[in-house]
């Protein structure tokens, strides 16, 4: 949607993109135990080809001979996955000169970007008959998510800040003993560029600027973080507040 009533108007821009995917034979996996325990529910309706089955290996000779040797467990189309979304994005663009009196001085422009992300949902069923498993709301996958961006030219001069939301999280993964509410987290990220001429460049910056931090116990990988980290690095800020700078030419 981008309106025309006027000049003021006309510098605005939103979209919004809802989005309704099912899929189905998707690559899914089940245990070992399931494998057995489907294969063999039912003596009537037992079928050597089946996918349960068809990992399950006996052994072919000696004193063992037919009993149980190992269960492979392989990736088969057989999952159904689900997601369904909202997505809403908004940006404007003002010459400041336009909104200030300075006809002498160049003021710049104050560009921003909203996007808004909504999880409705998210499930998987690893296979036919099994209990469907909801991500939604879970740790990578929140209910709510946003990015904001604005960014103020002038000349060879470039400030950028980037801020970053997201929100509530389950950190259980269907663990009912590990179940546990991430709260809410806001990251903010900074940047300063100048540039020398139409080739150099030279910027400073931090990321994270207010040192923000989501905790978690363990090191090992206790409720599903990395091994060796007390947070989720690939939704959180792991390094907290950090300094850079540099050129480019």
């Amino acid at each position: 949607f981008n309106p025309r009533w006027n000049d003021w108007w006309s510098r605005l821009s939103i979209s919004a993109d809802y989005y309704d995917i099912s899929i189905e034979d998707g690559v899914g996996t089940y245990g070992r135990q399931v494998s057995v325990d489907r294969c063999y529910e039912n003596a009537a309706s037992f079928d050597p080809n089946s996918p349960f089955c068809g990992g399950i290996q006996r052994f072919s000779g000696g004193a063992s001979v037919g009993a149980l040797q190992y269960v492979n467990i392989r990736n088969l189309n057989l999952a159904e996955i689900n997601v369904e979304g909202l997505d809403l994005k908004a940006s404007y663009s003002l010459p400041l000169n336009d909104a200030f009196s300075a006809p002498s001085m160049d003021l710049g422009s104050l560009s921003a970007s909203l996007t808004y992300s909504h999880l409705i949902d998210f499930s998987s069923t690893a296979f036919p008959g099994a209990a469907p498993q909801t991500f939604s709301g879970t740790v990578g996958a929140p209910d709510h998510e946003a990015v904001l961006n604005l960014l103020y030219a002038r000349g060879p001069l470039q400030v950028t800040m980037g801020v970053q939301y997201v929100g509530e999280a389950d950190v259980g993964f269907f663990d009912a003993d590990l179940e546990s509410l991430l709260p809410s987290m806001t990251f903010v990220n900074a940047q300063v560029r100048y540039d020398l001429n139409e080739r150099t460049s030279i910027y400073a910056g931090v990321d994270n600027l207010f040192d923000e931090y989501m905790f978690v116990a363990g090191t090992n990988g206790d409720i599903g973080q990395a091994t060796g980290w007390t947070t989720f690095p690939d939704v959180y800020d792991g390094l907290g507040r950090r300094f850079y700078g540099g050129f480019r030419f």
